[in-house]
């Protein structure tokens, strides 16, 4: 438990875009910190909060956030978060996919996904991101 909450503070504050983010999603009422907190604590609630703020962030603020979004996908797992995702409208779901298409690409270096989050990657199409070849 300590090191899950210890980690999560320093994901948190340790963000050299978290000021971007936070002020960015406050100009649409969320604040950012407290959801990343509770998303990454397993709450729900926190997760719904970070997929709609995702079409409010552009610049630094989207480029951290798409970050967190991989990493949370990651403690998630595919079927829980997809599950969640899915509850959202069309147009937070195509912004979650391609901010997931945007990390995965620049932190991970592996602009395929499909592989280990397939629920996940069908969820929307993947409109600036590579497309695998069909073999």
């Amino acid at each position: 438990m300590f090191l899950a909450t210890f980690g999560s503070i320093l994901t948190v504050y340790g963000s050299p875009w978290l000021e971007i983010q936070s002020e960015q999603a406050a100009r649409v009422g969320i604040d950012y910190r407290y959801a990343y907190k509770r998303a990454y604590a397993g709450g729900e609630d926190g997760l719904a909060t970070m997929f709609r703020v995702t079409p409010a962030l552009d610049g630094g603020g989207a480029e951290g956030h798409s970050h967190d979004l991989q990493k949370l996908l990651t403690v998630y797992g595919d079927t829980r978060f997809a599950a969640l995702l899915r509850h959202q409208s069309a147009a937070v779901r195509q912004s979650v996919i391609d901010s997931l298409d945007f990390a995965f690409e620049l932190y991970v270096r592996r602009p395929d996904w499909s592989a280990p989050f397939p629920v996940t990657y069908r969820i929307a199409p993947h409109r600036f991101a590579h497309v695998p070849k069909r073999t």
